[in-house]
């Protein structure tokens, strides 16, 4: 919600491409670590990774991606102490 949201506001673009490279891949569940390296898919198939098969690898690129403050924002916006 909180990637869809910096759309919206204009700080991430749904296009945007991502070179995956080895140093992407990471433990835990999902498909991209098992694909090769070199591949580029957008912001919006790392979302769609991310949700539908919570691929741990796509979640670490729109992390990284999001600035800090924007990825706190909904834990400041809804009050979640201690998260952000």
């Amino acid at each position: 919600m909180t990637a869809y949201k910096a759309h919206e506001a204009g700080e991430l673009d749904l296009q945007e491409r991502t070179i995956l490279t080895e140093s992407n891949r990471c433990f835990g569940s999902g498909l991209l670590n098992v694909f090769d390296p070199g591949i580029a898919p957008t912001v919006h198939d790392l979302l769609l990774m991310m949700i539908v098969v919570s691929d741990n690898l796509a979640t670490d690129v729109i992390v990284d991606r999001l600035t800090p403050g924007v990825s706190r924002r909904p834990c400041t916006t809804w009050d979640l102490r201690g998260y952000g």
